[in-house]
């Protein structure tokens, strides 16, 4: 900035250096934002109450057209109203997580092998699950069930037998909210956003035993 000041009346050199200018102050702010990405993914994983505070810290800055207010479609138009916006984001996380599995990785244990979970696997899969994660939108928290022991090992395992048996998820259960934030300051492009899941932690608890 200084050597570009000092050449005002050269039009050609000024210009030169005016787009270093510009460019550095592009490349310091994009890595300002990807620290502060860095930061809230941590925050999500040790402190996720603080996590909420930092992801509002970081996206008021941006007054501009941005993932907050305005969207871009498929074709490269411009969405600004908020119903068509919430559309844009679900067709765009419907992409993002398709599944493309062949028919023959959905097949569950229980058409396999006939075996119900077990209390002991829930017991086991309760304690591995990590403390001070946020809520999903049942906001039920894992130190709830946690903390309810025995009754709350007992309560889960009905729950994720019955689940096992019907062969799918309770509406409530299957819901997660997302939280996007952009990689670049004013971006409009989805593909450009970090996603967070919040999902229920009586899930979380279940696809353990599942997966395993």
């Amino acid at each position: 900035m200084n050597e570009r000041r000092k050449v005002k009346n050269n039009i050609t050199a000024y210009k030169k250096l005016d787009r270093e200018v510009r460019n550095a102050c592009q490349k310091a702010k994009e890595t300002l934002l990807n620290n502060q990405c860095q930061e809230i993914e941590e925050l999500e994983k040790k402190k996720p109450q603080l996590m909420h505070t930092k992801i509002k810290e970081t996206t008021r800055k941006y007054k501009t057209c941005s993932s907050a207010n305005c969207i871009e479609a498929n074709n490269g138009t411009i969405i600004m109203e908020k119903e068509k916006v919430l559309e844009r984001w679900k067709e765009y996380i419907c992409e993002l997580f398709e599944d493309n599995r062949p028919p023959e990785y959905l097949v569950t244990r229980k058409e396999k092998e006939n075996l119900p979970i077990l209390k002991e696997e829930i017991v086991k899969a309760i304690k591995s699950m990590p403390k001070g994660k946020a809520a999903g939108p049942d906001e039920v928290y894992i130190e709830l069930i946690q903390a309810l022991d025995d009754l709350g090992a007992e309560w889960m395992t009905k729950i994720a037998n019955k689940i096992y048996e019907e062969g799918h998820f309770p509406t409530d259960m299957s819901r997660s909210v997302f939280i996007t934030f952009p990689k670049k300051a004013g971006t409009t492009k989805c593909e450009l956003h970090r996603t967070l899941s919040l999902m229920s932690h009586m899930t979380k608890v279940t696809l353990k035993i599942l997966l395993q």
